[in-house]
């Protein structure tokens, strides 16, 4: 047969191949410029680092924080036109209960005075609403009170009004018949023939089987039996102060009508739809600060006042109450508590 032909021979390796004694040389001088651009890679990596940190957190604690309810951020808004003559509302309150405590109750976290004015395009009335809608708003102190409104006549309407006819304020009436319902008809307070009782076995069972249980900010607040146990003992003492508010308010208010010296401040809200106008039953909106402090030893103004033609003033000052019971159901009788301290100190009535 036929033979196979050789395979072709590998080529060979010299030492060409391979140069002998040849040198790499390695540049590893430190510059200026390297030493630069260094820097420059590492701060812009830790920056990236650092705003990386900074959004996950704040992603967590938008998420998982235990923010304050509406009720537990208390807002006392004036508005402009009116002055606040101490340094501080909240240092007269903290120490203005009946025995010497603060005015508000164990659950209100934070206490914020605003004054609520015209700043540039900004006017007070953009603002005011702006808070509202966000649900800053507890207790109200405006100027022209006193001033008539006609729907008929636009320049007439105040701001204290057109709250009125938004919805924006719950009259004395509701606030007053609200805290009864609260506490009586819910049977928290059981009214007796020579004064009332404490139901402290179903408040302590409301606060720790439903307030405590209503938000994550309450559940981890609450966490120990030891703390649980004293939150339920602070709430007893809470619904108790509602009721006594509520008494004490309506009081107070009897009384000043008995005696031909009542200092409830009443509107009429109106709705106007082109032509038509939609007027409501009259009904007290606040208290007229400058009816209420006639002859008292305190003096209102040294709180709060307007600027009238002889100075500072109380005429047409009210106290109004903005309706968030949907949103604070338990603690729209903050509100009510601040109101008994006014009457209480400011006027000739609460007991």
């Amino acid at each position: 047969g036929r033979s196979l032909p050789k395979p072709a021979s590998a080529p060979r390796l010299t030492s060409a191949c391979f140069p002998q004694n040849k040198k790499i040389k390695m540049d590893i001088k430190i510059t200026k410029s390297r030493l630069s651009n260094l820097f420059t890679y590492e701060w812009v990596r830790l920056l990236a680092i650092t705003v990386v940190i900074i959004v996950l957190w704040s992603i967590m604690y938008t998420s998982f924080a235990a923010r304050l309810s509406v009720g537990q951020k208390f807002f006392l808004i004036t508005y402009e036109g009116v002055y606040t003559k101490t340094q501080s509302v909240a240092d007269e309150l903290a120490t203005g209960a009946a025995d010497g405590g603060n005015v508000l109750s164990y659950d209100v976290r934070e206490f914020t005075e605003l004054n609520v004015v015209t700043v540039g395009e900004n006017t007070a009335h953009k603002v005011l609403t702006t808070r509202l809608e966000g649900g800053d708003g507890d207790i109200l102190i405006i100027g022209n009170g006193d001033r008539e409104y006609d729907p008929s006549d636009r320049s007439t309407l105040t701001e204290y009004q057109s709250l009125i006819n938004n919805g924006r304020l719950i009259s004395i009436n509701d606030l007053l018949e609200s805290a009864r319902r609260y506490t009586v008809d819910s049977g928290f307070i059981v009214e007796t023939d020579d004064g009332y009782a404490v139901n402290e076995e179903k408040i302590k069972r409301y606060f720790k089987d439903e307030r405590r249980t209503s938000s994550r900010n309450y559940r981890r607040t609450y966490v120990t039996a030891a703390e649980i146990e004293k939150g339920a003992q602070d709430e007893v003492k809470r619904i108790e102060t509602v009721y006594l508010n509520y008494k004490s308010v309506s009081a107070a208010i009897e009384e000043a009508k008995a005696n031909e010296r009542d200092f409830l401040s009443y509107k009429k809200k109106a709705i106007v739809r082109g032509d038509d106008i939609i007027t409501g039953e009259e009904e007290a909106y606040g208290i007229d600060l400058g009816k209420l402090n006639a002859k008292s030893k305190n003096d209102i103004k040294d709180l709060w006042y307007v600027s009238g033609e002889g100075g500072a003033s109380a005429t047409g000052m009210v106290m109004a109450v903005f309706e968030f019971s949907t949103v604070q159901p338990d603690l729209q009788y903050e509100s009510l508590s601040v109101m008994e301290y006014i009457i209480r100190k400011y006027g000739d009535y609460a007991e």
